[in-house]
């Protein structure tokens, strides 16, 4: 799991792990059921619950259906916008993303929530995930565009936001190394943390070391 100044929330890799111990009775549970069970169990700094980890089967599932994965998509959706506490809000918005995730079953359609969900929300911790989140998915081209309005931002979404994009572009190949060297060579960039950090980037060829 990793930390950040707003808590601790699980990478989509992490979740995506879990996978193996998910249910395979969970692809037979209503999907407005399983989102209810997934709240009610939600216990901070515990291990993941047994709805959590039915959700997480079912959005890697290649076999589970369209509309019941579309009616579990829009129960996170409210639940990474509206749900209490914070944290719960985070992770939801992070497995809201599992589907769009390289080498998961489903990727139509996630950024285009994920971009709703961070429009929507005004919570930092929600919007830090999102952006995270965005450097996982098998989609590049919009989220690299997306990446690149976070980064070039005069003022920040939220603390950080903009060192954040520029983090997940990194690990968007080819797509995202090119964006970088854009912000870069055109000066866009305005945070002068964000700067300083490109700079750094730019020195090793826009790749992590």
């Amino acid at each position: 799991m990793r930390s950040s100044s707003y808590g601790t929330v699980s990478s989509l890799a992490f979740l995506c792990a879990l996978l193996s111990t998910g249910s395979v009775a969970a692809q037979t549970r209503d999907p407005g059921e399983l989102v209810a069970a997934y709240v009610r169990e939600y216990q901070p700094q515990q291990a993941h619950s047994a709805a959590f980890l039915d959700l997480v089967h079912v959005l890697t599932n290649p076999d589970y259906p369209a509309a019941s994965l579309e009616k579990l998509l829009n129960g996170l959706e409210q639940v990474a916008l509206s749900s209490e506490p914070q944290r719960l809000r985070a992770q939801a918005a992070l497995a809201l993303a599992i589907p769009g995730k390289r080498r998961t079953a489903h990727p139509t359609g996630t950024f285009s929530r994920l971009e709703r969900v961070y429009g929507r929300s005004a919570d930092p911790l929600v919007r830090s995930a999102i952006v995270r989140a965005m450097g996982e998915l098998a989609e590049t081209r919009a989220p690299v565009l997306f990446l690149e309005r976070v980064a070039k931002q005069e003022s920040s979404d939220f603390p950080d936001s903009q060192q954040r994009a520029l983090t997940s572009l990194l690990k968007l190949d080819e797509e995202g190394r090119s964006v970088l060297k854009r912000l870069h060579e055109t000066n866009a960039v305005r945070n002068p943390k964000a700067k300083q950090n490109l700079a750094y980037l730019a020195k090793q060829g826009y790749r992590s070391r």
